[in-house]
């Protein structure tokens, strides 16, 4: 791992001299500041999940914490969809930072009620659920020795902060994550997890009325929705930039929208430029 971040490191900083002597525009280097420390972050918990987590109890105790806060985050999102709560407000904000835009956690999707739960948009929370589903799966299948209700409440609010999301990354995540959790476990876990989707299923459709209609229609009208048509107008504007600089990228926070029709949303896209 450690060779595979000095790559990735060197490649970033290499990019990120551009920024230094070609931008002028003190916002794009203020951004490009900001995901410097993002990469730091994200190469700091990396380097430290693989230098401690020596042993299975080490990595199952890091998975019950991941566990049990995304079900903490489903479940605010529980509370906003079915009693209209919203907790967020009473929580505070992260010390040492402040709220510098605004953020609703209700929005509506072809008549359906999306929420966020903690997260700052209803497709980031989607996403986290689906990503940590198959993770309290498999926490339900290794605690064999605990009460049943403790094994059954990080999948189940999990399964439902990834459904009240109402976003089309979230089932995406859903599926690919399910479907890669099934192929990795043993034959007796795997038919034990194929019995419990078509339930599962049942559960979302019986209490999320609407749920299966406002996703086909979400996808079906995918080619006239403007969600989707800004986002694959990205690419021509992707491609030229990658034409500016190949090989080592613009830098880091190169890329600043001006207004919300202007957001990047593909990682894959901002990565590359």
């Amino acid at each position: 791992i450690s060779v595979v971040l000095s790559l990735f490191w060197f490649i970033t900083l290499a990019s990120s001299l551009r920024i230094v002597t070609v931008a002028t525009d003190e916002v794009r280097q203020l951004a490009a500041d900001r995901d410097l420390l993002l990469v730091a972050a994200i190469s700091g918990v990396a380097l430290l999940a693989a230098q401690a987590l020596r042993t299975k109890r080490q990595v199952f105790a890091v998975l019950e914490a991941m566990c049990w806060g995304a079900s903490f985050c489903a479940l605010v999102g529980v509370l906003q969809y079915w009693f209209k709560y919203d907790m967020p407000p009473l929580l505070g904000g992260i010390p040492g930072f402040e709220l510098n835009g605004e953020s609703s956690p209700f929005s509506d999707r072809y008549g359906l009620v999306r929420v966020a739960g903690t997260a700052l948009s209803p497709i980031e929370f989607g996403v986290a659920c689906g990503m940590m589903l198959p993770l309290t799966v498999v926490r339900y299948i290794a605690k064999r020795d605990s009460a049943g209700w403790i094994r059954w409440t990080p999948v189940l609010l999990t399964l439902f902060g990834s459904v009240l999301s109402v976003s089309r990354s979230g089932m995406l995540a859903v599926a690919v994550s399910m479907v890669v959790l099934v192929f990795m476990l043993p034959d007796r876990e795997r038919h034990l997890v194929l019995l419990l989707m078509p339930i599962g299923l049942i559960l979302v459709f019986a209490t999320v009325p609407g749920f299966l209609a406002t996703m086909t229609a979400y996808v079906t009208g995918a080619r006239t929705d403007p969600s989707i048509t800004t986002r694959t107008d990205d690419y021509e504007f992707a491609i030229e930039m990658v034409r500016e600089a190949p090989w080592i990228g613009h830098g880091a926070g190169w890329y600043v929208f001006r207004d919300a029709l202007d957001i990047l949303d593909n990682q894959y896209l901002a990565t590359t430029i």
